[in-house]
């Protein structure tokens, strides 16, 4: 539980930095902030769909706290160039509203502030993948998130026989490589 002059530090924080960016923050992300220990979201994992259909791992490495959010939140141009770049509509995402509330490798989880996406949540990729929606609000975000070292995982290795070009010769009618398939349960 959070003593009252801790708490009270912690609304100045959130009400600075709603100053800066000129909005109030999504009530979810508020109530984020005022936890006692974000930190619980740290090395934890959560599922990224990419825009191929295929999904992702990643592992969060860091969480934005009240005290470094100003200065993570810094240079914000580049996602509204990614916004452009990829043609992405104002109706998938306003790139001007997002702001970075967890860093993870090369890319990063950002939250819509305001406008018509506010409390939804993306991942801004600097490689490939650029801006892809992740939820519709942070706490089902927060809910899908995970710890990998704690899922059970089957692994299943499957052999394809796939021709190659020279298929006459016995030798070289198929190489063969391995695929591993993972299912992994949530328990």
């Amino acid at each position: 539980m959070l003593s009252l002059k801790y708490k009270k530090k912690k609304i100045e924080g959130i009400t600075r930095i709603e100053e800066k960016i000129g909005t109030s923050l999504p009530k979810s992300y508020n109530e984020f902030l005022l936890l006692e220990n974000t930190d619980i979201y740290k090395y934890k994992s959560f599922s990224r769909l990419l825009k191929n259909g295929y999904k992702k791992i990643i592992q969060i490495d860091e969480v934005m706290t009240i005290e470094n959010f100003l200065e993570n939140n810094k240079y914000l141009d580049f996602i509204v160039e990614f916004q452009e770049d990829d043609e992405l509509p104002s109706s998938y995402v306003e790139g001007k509203f997002l702001y970075q509330i967890m860093n993870c490798d090369s890319k990063s989880v950002y939250l819509s502030m305001d406008g018509l996406h506010k409390g939804k949540v993306y991942v801004v990729d600097n490689g490939d993948y650029g801006i892809t929606f992740q939820s519709n609000t942070l706490e089902e975000f927060l809910n899908s998130i995970f710890d990998l070292n704690k899922m059970k995982c089957t692994v299943v290795v499957r052999p394809p026989i796939i021709p190659t070009k020279n298929y006459k010769s016995y030798k070289n009618k198929f190489r063969v490589p391995i695929f591993v398939i993972a299912r992994v349960d949530r328990r």
